[in-house]
This record gives structure tokens, sequence and C-alpha cells, in this order.
């Protein structure tokens, strides 16, 4: 319970009180030498005066001095806690959960999502304000050490002057952590189920287990809206099938395409073990590589203080990156860029000593006349490959997966019969722009999964990605050849962009994705798409374009 100065509880009317009349009543409040009776404006008190488990008055009371965060800035409070006096018991209650000491859990009330979050053991929130971080993450791609600083420096007195209290300015780990605990409070709340969580260890360690959990659970059942459909992703088109209603049957369209973002994973192609620590170039399986020449092709050790063996053009290479590192280098390569002389570099490797290797631009403001060429040699940290998206032609996205090594036509393949276990539920149209690649390979498969799905080009990359010379492509992707993506007014009637617009929304969350962790990324990309999907689902409702999800059929595995 939290209750003002006059024992009224939150959401109920409160009575005015000034800012200085608040805190007057702040300072005095705090003057009792007993902990116990101390008062704040704002107070936190457990649900309960009576054991829930076995009807004893709770006692042992706990009152300590927290930070509460709320729209209007950041305030003084006191928090409560009481024990259950049985022996046999053994549970303290809290504002928001309950800890029982012998088992070192913590579960938190069934009940609606609280107005405020119990942050941390000396800070709390609320919830509305965690919402408004969340929603400028959502639609401006805010991070959290930016909410933090907006709020320190928009909202609180504290972040305007030399603050002596600095447990009153907001940090970016407990923007991020309220987003973590009121989501997976919603997600928790959807399924009927409570939070439990060990008690023992750090903060971020039992938010882990939850956020593991989560993402699992994401990987088996998928977005709410895996099967989305709507007037705009699924068409009534005239058929001849017999039983027909009224002679129509619907036509549903989904694009797939990669995005390039990423987090660091492991250096070891294709490795999906998370690394440890986002600084690590190895997961724990593969560390003992770390020491290891970073020529891919190369099995020696380093040498030491360095990151390439004894092998003289390894070596050579190195030292030539380094200096190709330095300031006075990339100034005099942007001299040549524009065409003004400069002597030769004693620094070069000499003629005949030249390695065959891809062009390291030491100007990462231009790329390369040279293009892209395979790396052979990796000296920084590896990244996923792309995020492959599962896009409905009404902007929905269906599914999300992550691509380690290379957006492959198997790994997409994969990926699509992951999202769609059944083949009653594939979408009758899957746009991909290498869907010539991927029929090929279904073909030398013999793979049937997909023998009732069309599988064309999207239209803009068909258009002016592939040529007219590919026969197999122009034969078998053309969208053009299935006149039921056609109008009667001669216009496509599916979006076969959409991936691409999804892509620039999620290309936004780049700079706030890169430096995650695996479990991190994941749950945090989940969670965006999640309220993403419900937004543009409203939208789609309040337009009368009757959004639905399709009933699935059992899995056939």
């Amino acid at each position: 319970m939290i209750v003002g100065a006059a024992g009224v509880e939150l959401g109920m009317v409160q009575p005015h009180i000034s800012h200085n009349e608040r805190r007057i009543f702040d300072e005095h409040g705090s003057r009792s030498e007993k902990k116990h009776l101390k008062l704040a404006y704002f107070m936190f008190f457990p649900p309960h005066t009576t054991c829930p488990q076995c009807g004893h008055t709770l006692t042992n009371i706990s009152r300590i001095p927290v930070a509460f965060f709320t729209r209007d800035g950041p305030f003084p409070a006191y928090s409560t806690s009481l024990r259950c006096k049985s022996d046999t018991c053994g549970i303290r209650y809290y504002f928001t959960y309950s800890v029982k000491i012998d088992a070192s859990t913590r579960v938190y009330y069934d009940e609606a999502i609280p107005e405020v979050i119990h942050l941390e053991e000396k800070a709390f929130i609320e919830t509305s304000l965690s919402e408004l971080f969340t929603a400028c993450t959502l639609f401006a791609w805010v991070s959290a050490q930016n909410s933090a600083l907006i709020y320190n420096y928009a909202l609180s007195s504290y972040g305007q002057c030399e603050v002596k209290q600095s447990h009153f300015l907001l940090t970016s780990t407990q923007v991020r952590r309220a987003f973590v605990l009121v989501s997976l409070l919603k997600d928790w709340r959807e399924q009927g189920r409570n939070i439990v969580v060990r008690e023992d260890g750090d903060l971020d360690s039992r938010l882990k287990d939850l956020i593991c959990e989560r993402n699992n659970c994401m990987i088996m059942e998928g977005q709410p809206e895996r099967l989305h459909a709507c007037d705009i992703c699924e068409k009534l088109i005239p058929t001849d099938i017999p039983n027909s209603y009224k002679g129509l049957r619907s036509l549903r369209a989904v694009v797939t395409d990669g995005t390039a973002v990423g987090h660091y994973c492991c250096k070891v192609h294709n490795c999906t073990i998370p690394l440890a620590n986002n600084r690590h170039h190895f997961c724990p399986k593969h560390m003992d590589q770390q020491h290891s020449c970073v020529f891919t092709d190369c099995d020696l050790p380093a040498r030491i203080g360095h990151h390439t063996c004894s092998t003289p053009e390894h070596s050579r290479y190195e030292d030539y990156r380094d200096t190709k590192a330095k300031a006075f280098f990339l100034l005099r390569q942007r001299l040549q860029r524009v065409g003004v002389q400069q002597p030769q570099s004693l620094d070069a490797p000499s003629e005949g000593g030249s390695v065959d290797l891809p062009d390291d631009n030491g100007d990462p403001a231009h790329k390369s006349d040279k293009g892209n060429r395979p790396s052979r040699v990796m000296f920084s940290r590896r990244t996923t490959h792309n995020e492959q998206l599962v896009v409905c032609t009404c902007g929905v996205i269906a599914a999300r997966a992550t691509m380690y090594g290379a957006e492959s036509i198997s790994g997409v393949k994969d990926f699509m019969k992951s999202v769609y276990p059944n083949p009653q539920d594939l979408p009758d149209v899957i746009f991909y722009d290498n869907n010539c690649h991927l029929q090929s390979h279904l073909q030398a498969q013999q793979d049937d999964f997909f023998h009732g799905t069309m599988l064309p080009v999207d239209v803009f990359h068909f258009k002016s990605k592939h040529k007219e010379s590919d026969e197999f492509c122009q034969k078998h992707c053309n969208p053009a050849q299935w006149t039921e993506l056609v109008g009667t007014d001669g216009e496509w009637i599916f979006n076969s962009s959409a991936a691409e617009q999804s892509n620039v929304w999620i290309g936004g969350y780049q700079a706030i994705l890169r430096d995650m962790l695996a479990h991190n990324f994941d749950f945090f990309l989940d969670e965006m798409i999640k309220r993403r999907n419900v937004i543009l689902v409203a939208k789609l409702r309040q337009e009368g374009k009757a959004p639905y999800c399709i009933p699935p059929y059992p899995s056939s595995t």
C-alpha cells in the first residue's frame, strides 16, 4: 500500500499540498530517532497486516528511506516491510512481493500491474513513468541512458544543481530494470502466472533468469500476432474450389527479409553459444582460441602482446594496420582522395611482400572503391549477421530470428518452418528477395513443405536486382505470373515492400542493441515488436480492417 500525508491510497484523490508544504512534512517526519516512526509524504506498505498463509499478525516492522521516481520528479519516501511472527512460516512482506526467507524465493503478488514498481531495495518508480520511457524508445529510439538524462535535467530539480544525494538521480540501469520488470509483469499477467524468482544473488542475475525464461517462451510460442490476418494482408479472390464460400477463397501474404542489426557473438562461424561478457571475442566453449592468430585460416598461437602469429606476412600486416589507425595516416589518405600528391609512405609494406587481404579502409567515413571482399582476418569482435523478419503486408511483424553466420537459403527455409510448423498454417504468398535461390534449393532437396505456397520475388527487388537473363528466376519467381496478385485496377493487391519499411524501424535500434548480451538483445527486440504490433492492430481495428489471429493447426511433428 502507498499512502500520502493523510493516509490516502495512491489512485484516490489526494489532498492538495504545495511543494513547500511537502518539503516541510518530509523534513519533520524524518526527525524521529526511531526508524519505524519516520514519515514522508509517500509511504510504501505491504498489502497485508495478517499473513495470508497462516493467519498470524505481521510484526517485526522494518522501515528504510527510499527514492520515489515520479512524473513530477523524484521524492523522498519510506518503505516498510513486515514479517510473519510464526516460526514455521518465515515470510517477509514488501510492497509488491513477499520473500520466503528459508527458501530464498521472491514471489510477486497475484494482482493487476501495480501503479508503482519496487525497482530496487531503495528505489521505487511509477509504472506510468516507466511506460513513458518505453514509449520514447518505441517511437523515437531513445536509449535508457538518454531517458535518464532527460528525466534528471528536465523533470528533476536534482539534475540541475550539485547533488549530494545521488540516489535521487535516475540511472540508465534503473530505466532498463523498470522496463524489464513492467514488461515481465504484463507478460506473466497475460498468461495468468505469478513471477517467482530466487532471492539470492544480485538483481541483474535474478532478472536474467526471468528474461531467459521469457525468451524461451517466445521461441516456443512465437509472437502473439504470428498468425495475424486482416483486410490488408488477406484478400478474398474468386476460386473454383468446391464448397467455397460464395465462390471465394482467402489469399494471405507475408514478406521475409533480413535487416542488418545484431549483437556481439562468438568468433567461431555459426556458433550460437552466448558470450559471457560483451567484451569477449569467444564464448566459454571456444575461449581457448582467444590466443590464436586472428587470421581465420591460421591455427598458430599469437605472439605475446600481439594478435598475429610469427608468420612474416601476418605480423607485417598487423604492423601496417596499426600504422593505418594513426590520425596522420587518415589525414594523408584524405588528401590523396582529393588529388593532392604525397610522398610514398616509408611504413607501407615493401613490394613483393603484400598480402591478399581485405581493404581495411582506415577512413570510416568512406567506403573502399574496391567494394566488399571476404575477410581472412578478424581483429575486432564478431557480430551476428542479421535479424530475419516475417512481416505481414499490413506491417505487423509476425516473427523474428537471429542469423549468426549469414542469411543463408537453408537458414531462411528452416526459419520459415519454425514460424509455421504445420504447412496448413503457411501463408498463401511469401515474398522474398532471394526466392529464386530458395526455390532452386527446395527442388534440389526435394522439399515439398512449401508446395502450396506462391514464392515470388518482391516487386522492387525483381525489377532492380534480378537479371532478365536468369531464366529460372524469370520462370519461377516473377510476381506477374500469378494473376491473383494483381487487382482489377491493374495494381498489386499486396505491399511487398512491407519488410523493407519494418527494417527501417528496427534499424533505428542498432546503437541501443549493439552492446547488449544475447538474452537482453532478444528480450528487448521481442518486446518492442510486441508493443508495436499492439499499436498497429489497434489502428487497423479503428480503421475497420478487421484484424484477427488465425487458429493454428496442430504441429505436423
